[in-house]
């Protein structure tokens, strides 16, 4: 399901792009991960609040800071931080957030989606590709 990139595959590549950024949609390791949890039933927001977590991003500002730079390629300014923070702050969750960063058009477009449905995604430690 790999070239499935509407399914886990796709799911797991955006939310590495959002969350450890564009290059590491190659991480074999990372994709194995995201896909064994999501194949235990872990949800979307589940799976992008543990990544965000993993990628040592912990208060509102860190994460707004990790997925905003990662989506942009530089950090947000105050200003531009602020609304994502107040999110977090009044009740969205890490996870919901991260969804919609790994869901944004720019992030698609920074992981090349279009591509990986060609190329396929590498998912395990022994570099196949399914």
């Amino acid at each position: 399901a790999a070239f499935d990139v509407e399914g886990a595959a796709g799911i797991v590549a955006k939310l590495i792009g959002a969350v450890f950024g564009a290059e590491s949609v190659t991480n074999a390791s990372y994709v194995a991960i995201g896909l064994s949890a999501l194949d235990k039933g872990t949800s979307h927001e589940d799976l992008a609040a543990f990544a965000i977590a993993a990628a040592g991003a912990n208060t509102p500002a860190q994460v707004t800071s990790l997925l905003w730079s990662n989506l942009m390629g530089s950090p947000p300014t105050a200003e531009q931080a602020q609304p994502y923070i107040d999110l977090l702050n009044s009740g969205t969750s890490v996870g919901e957030l991260g969804v919609f960063a790994a869901e944004h058009p720019i992030n698609q477009a920074n992981i090349a989606l279009a591509e990986l449905k060609e190329s396929g995604i590498v998912f395990d430690p022994l570099g196949f590709v399914v």
